[in-house]
């Protein structure tokens, strides 16, 4: 995870991480881990599990890779979405900045600067659906060819919320993804059923590669990693990409010859 994480805490207790170097929600004895949320997911943090209550600070800290301890992306019970936890307790050292959301008129929106930063990836990602004439590729995400000879062909992809690129194949030449500006998490599955997952991405230090070289005739397919507003780079082929020898294919073929990878081709797959 290379996107930060916030806490949301009560002064009480941001006045315990001042005084003694560390916090320990009762949810790290209870649960085995600390309750943590993307900035995205914040607004829906306060409304969903706070409600009325008051004295609510939010604390900034930081990315993940950087706090050196381990920090899993898992699902909610009963929902789809997917929040960060921390294994461990809670270091002020970490805290980047925090904020008392009883100053806001509306508890419900973000201090300033954090909604400045959701208003600059709006608009980066505005500015980035207007500047091309992209088509829905059939794997899933937005695209657009930009370059095509006898040798090669580029092209410009755009990963949206909700977006994937499906499990797919490309017979007839190798592939590079070219990282530009978020992150992807580029999975391939050999025959044997051996699953691998690359990030791609310009994070080097949170062990993202910013080009990724996929062989022919190799079983892809790529996600948004949790927490990631939107992703957007290029891919090149040589020789020149032809759909002609392109694969999709289906849920149920998948399925069937790699049964231990179900849940990952149920999210990597079109219905």
């Amino acid at each position: 995870m290379a996107a930060r994480i916030f806490h949301l805490t009560s002064h009480t207790d941001l006045k315990r991480l001042q005084e003694t170097g560390e916090l320990r929600p009762a949810s790290l004895e209870t649960q085995g881990f600390v309750h943590c949320c993307f900035l995205h997911q914040i607004q829906g943090v306060v409304e969903r599990f706070f409600g009325d209550a008051r004295g609510l600070v939010l604390l900034d800290l930081g990315y993940p890779h950087e706090l050196g301890v381990d920090v899993r992306c898992e699902p909610a019970p009963d929902s789809s979405l997917h929040f960060p936890h921390v294994f461990g307790p809670l270091a002020l050292e970490w805290v980047r900045d925090w904020w008392d959301l009883d100053d806001a008129l509306d508890r419900a929106r973000l201090p300033q600067p954090l909604r400045r930063e959701r208003l600059q990836q709006r608009m980066e990602l505005m500015a980035l659906e207007r500047g091309y004439d992209w088509y829905d590729h059939p794997e899933g995400p937005l695209f657009v060819e930009t370059h095509r000879d006898e040798h090669r062909t580029s092209g410009h992809w755009l990963f949206r919320p909700g977006a994937i690129s499906a499990f797919h194949r490309v017979l007839n030449n190798e592939e590079l993804w070219i990282a530009q500006r978020g992150a992807l998490l580029v999975h391939e599955l050999d025959p044997d059923g051996t699953h691998r997952v690359h990030r791609l991405g310009l994070e080097t230090a949170a062990g993202e590669v910013p080009v990724l070289a996929i062989r022919r005739g190799t079983l892809q397919a790529a996600e948004l990693p949790p927490g990631e507003p939107f992703a957007f780079g290029t891919n090149v082929c040589a020789p020149a990409f032809d759909f002609g020898q392109f694969e999709l294919p289906p849920r149920a073929e998948l399925l069937e010859r790699f049964p231990g990878h179900q849940a990952l081709i149920g999210r990597l797959t079109h219905g």
